[in-house]
């Protein structure tokens, strides 16, 4: 730790060193003071004009070292006369990377043009007088004539003015290509550093460091005229565009942080973040579009402070909650926000413009030096963590071997302790053997009875079975009334607790599918007392609600049940409809079963109440929802649990009112009749339980299914 320390200490006094580093001893004169500047918003006014003195009282004097029009549109004309400069200097400098025109006109008193050179950002760099980043100007011999200089760009306008010898020039230029070659070597070197990293973790996070620290390096290359210089001198156009890499620093920044601490701040910050990238697709546009690059500029270095401010809020947030790394992430982005607003601050003109490095390099130099610390942390908290659960991992091991000792140890004593059981079970048995054969003849006659008995009982279900049979409509007559229907009937034994019923009163019809508890004889006994109690409910004309008719058998069932006082909680789910074949309407109401229509190649599903009929003795007398709708169009079907609740399939499972549903979809949309339907129902369902083969399901409940057409 106290190593890192003196590097951080001894990288900011290099920084901030370089600030002011031979300003003392430099022999260059800035003449910002010493010039009168004319704006020109309209970019038309031309050295013709000036020499014609159309504009003489409209150029102004300058006040500060460094001219700083800020962000704008406009061109300026600098104009200065020599005679007031020191005369052994004949060199001009315009100390700015990212100036897009600069033409320089040097007059004399007789109003003759003697020096005369236009270059800029838009023009190739073989194009500058003097190859080097800055732009420097010969100037003539003689001392007694008037400089013009026109400058413009999309970029922030500012240039210091510098007057010397081509030697002080050329000094000056070495001593800023050292300092930036320090700040650029460093840039590199970090990212050198956790390439090679990300090359041996293969951890994305890395990957997208490294890409930010390269789009920053590339934005400060660009700023400071080396891309241009070295990568596309030839090429001026992209000098506009240069501003994008600013977008895509932001645009890895926050990817970064959504790695590093997701785990650690709140979801809502996290979704700020996200919406910061469609700022940058629109600050990437106004980039592209001529119109607007400077607009979208003034908006990158605001989105650029905007988004170090949030992401010191993440920071702070992610260290709240205990996130350790986060301590160094917040160092990071305090740097690059206090060089982000010294570098603001000199692009509008508060501060004066540093000589040889820029805050912002500073600030981003401290920033990725930081991220690298915070990297290396959250690395070490997970080798940290790694290590903490292969502790964990080997105590659980040696806490289970101890318990396998133990475990054999008492296994060891049980099989001595069966060992002597089974020696006397032995002799147990053959004294049970003997006994046994004494009993066998016993229990041959006690078979015999049992066959007879087992034969009554059969014969007695059979004739149960004709009972039920004879209480169930007539399907005909149910054809008479619908357009189309099919019922679906299979018992699971001989006798079913499901039933269907159907019933007709002044000129409507009941149709109903229920579900009685259990099923063979039990269910069979509450299926024939649901049936009359449906046809007493409904033959009494108490209503033609469905809800208040399944209310209504309720009520009735518990009192013949006797339920209240014997807590018996025998009952049945049910799905009843009532149809109006004159105002093609069907009303409908569940107890717990629902009603399924197909309306187009739309399968809606209509839930039932909550509440059995019967059983429910803690809600007193439930309520049962009655829906209405129209037929016109439609398929509706009615069904118990029977048919989803069969096992088969690859896996032995359930077939599920998910599937089921899907079937009754298919198979009516694809069908045009429902006999048709039942068909492809009974053939799918003998597939799912495997009927006719070797490993057939048997059926597990009563199957009822009706499907009808009004």
């Amino acid at each position: 730790m106290k190593r890192i320390l003196q590097m951080i200490i001894s990288i900011v006094l290099l920084f901030l060193g370089s600030l002011t580093w031979g300003n003392a001893g430099n022999p260059l004169t800035s003449i910002g003071k010493k010039v009168h500047v004319l704006e020109d918003p309209s970019h038309t006014i031309t050295i013709d004009d000036l020499l014609k003195g159309r504009y003489d009282n409209d150029f102004v004097a300058y006040d500060q070292e460094v001219p700083n029009f800020q962000a704008t549109n406009s061109a300026y004309w600098v104009r200065f006369d020599r005679k007031y400069l020191n005369p052994f200097h004949d060199h001009l400098g315009v100390g700015s990377a990212f100036l897009d025109t600069v033409m320089i006109y040097e007059v004399t008193p007789q109003k003759e043009i003697v020096k005369e050179f236009i270059t800029g950002d838009a023009y190739p760099a073989s194009q500058r007088e003097i190859a080097v980043g800055d732009f420097i100007f010969r100037l003539s011999d003689r001392p007694d004539t008037e400089v013009f200089l026109k400058v413009s760009t999309v970029q922030p306008l500012f240039f210091p003015l510098r007057t010397g010898t081509l030697h002080d020039f050329i000094a000056f230029e070495h001593d800023l290509d050292f300092v930036q070659g320090i700040y650029f070597g460093f840039m590199i070197l970090i990212f050198l550093y956790n390439f090679f990293i990300w090359l041996t973790t293969r951890d994305s996070i890395y990957l997208i460091y490294v890409a930010y620290v390269l789009s920053i390096t590339v934005f400060m290359g660009a700023v400071f005229g080396y891309m241009f210089e070295y990568l596309w001198p030839e090429v001026p156009i992209l000098n506009e565009y240069v501003v994008i890499s600013s977008a895509f620093t932001q645009i890895f920044a926050v990817a970064f942080t959504i790695r590093f601490v997701k785990k650690s701040v709140l979801p809502k910050v996290l979704l700020y973040l996200n919406y910061l990238y469609i700022a940058w697709g629109v600050l990437i546009i106004g980039c592209i579009l001529a119109d607007y690059k400077v607009l979208a500029l003034m908006l990158s270095q605001v989105g650029l402070l905007t988004l170090g401010i949030l992401l010191i809020v993440t920071g702070s947030v992610s260290l709240a909650k205990g996130y350790k790394p986060a301590k160094y992430y917040l160092s990071a982005w305090g740097c690059l926000v206090v060089g982000l607003v010294f570098g603001i601050l000199e692009s509008v003109n508060v501060l004066e413009v540093s000589t040889y490095l820029n805050p912002m390099q500073v600030g981003s130099a401290l920033e990725v030096l930081f991220l690298s610390f915070a990297l290396g942390d959250k690395l070490n908290s997970l080798k940290k963590e790694k290590e903490q659960a292969q502790k964990v991992a080997l105590e659980a091991a040696r806490v289970n071997e101890k318990m396998v000792r133990e475990q054999n140890t008492v296994l060891e004593y049980k099989v001595a302790e069966r060992t002597q059981e089974l020696s006397q079970s032995n002799e147990e048995l053959k004294t049970l053997t003997e006994e046994l054969y004494t009993t066998i003849d016993t229990v041959k006659s006690q078979s015999n009875m049992l066959e007879e008995a087992h034969h009554n009982i059969q014969s007695s279900i059979k004739y149960a079975r004709r009972i039920q049979n004879a209480i169930l409509p007539d399907i005909a007559q149910m054809e008479k009334v619908l357009s189309d229907c099919f019922i679906y009937y299979e018992p699971k034994d001989v006798v079913s607790g499901d039933f269907y019923w159907f019933k007709q009163r002044n000129g409507l019809f009941f149709l109903a599918a229920v579900d009685c508890t259990g099923h063979g004889v039990p269910g069979g006994f509450l299926s024939m007392l649901g049936s009359e109690l449906l046809n007493e409910v409904v033959t009494s004309e108490v209503t033609n609600n469905p809800g208040e008719i399944i209310q209504e058998v309720n009520k009735r069932i518990k009192e013949v049940l006797r339920q209240t006082d014997t807590n018996n909680m025998d009952g049945m789910d049910m799905a009843l409809c009532v149809i109006d074949p004159q105002q093609r309407l069907l009303s409908y109401a569940g107890a717990k079963n629902p009603l399924v229509y197909l309306e187009g190649d739309e399968l809606v599903r209509v839930k039932g109440s909550i509440y059995s009929v019967g059983g429910n003795l803690r809600e007193g007398n439930p309520t049962f929802e009655t829906h209405i709708f129209k037929t016109t169009g439609k398929k509706f079907y009615i069904f118990s649990d029977g048919y989803q609740d069969q096992s088969g399939g690859a896996y032995q499972k359930k077939f599920m009112s998910k599937r089921f549903r899907e079937v009754l979809q298919s198979t009516a949309y694809n069908t045009m009749d429902m006999k048709a339907q039942k068909e492809q129902l009974i053939h799918i369902l003998n597939e799912w339980r495997g009927v006719g083969s070797e490993k057939e399901e048997k059926q597990v409940d009563d199957i009822l299914v009706i499907g009808f057409e009004v």
